[in-house]
C-alpha cells in the first residue's frame, strides 16, 4: 500500500502563518517596554480612531507621560525592526 515513491523531493517555496521563533519577537523588549505596550494595548491605545493619550496610560501606570512616550517609541521601533528582520529572513 505504498502510494509514494521511496524517494521524494520537496521544495519549500514559502512559509506563512506563525514562524518558529516568531513568538520570541517580544524578547527584544525590556520588561518595562513590554509592560507599557501591553498596558497601552489593553486600554485601547492602538484602536482606531485613537481616543487614548499618553497621559491616560501614564495615569494607569502612575508615571510621567514622557516615560510612556519614550517606552512606546523605543518598543515600537524595536518590534518593527525585529518583525521585518524575521520576515525578510524567512521569505
Amino acid at each position: 500500500m505504498n502510494e509514494f515513491p521511496d524517494e521524494t523531493r520537496h521544495e519549500v517555496l514559502r512559509i506563512t502563518g506563525v514562524i518558529a521563533g516568531q513568538a520570541g519577537v517580544l524578547d527584544v523588549l525590556t520588561s518595562k517596554q513590554r509592560y507599557v505596550v501591553e498596558t497601552a494595548l489593553r486600554l485601547g491605545y492602538y484602536n482606531r480612531p485613537r481616543q487614548l493619550t499618553h497621559e491616560d496610560i501614564a495615569s494607569e501606570l502612575d508615571c510621567a507621560p514622557s516615560n510612556v512616550s519614550t517606552h512606546l517609541q523605543l518598543a515600537e521601533s524595536k518590534l518593527i525592526r525585529e518583525l521585518f528582520t524575521v520576515w525578510t529572513n524567512h521569505t
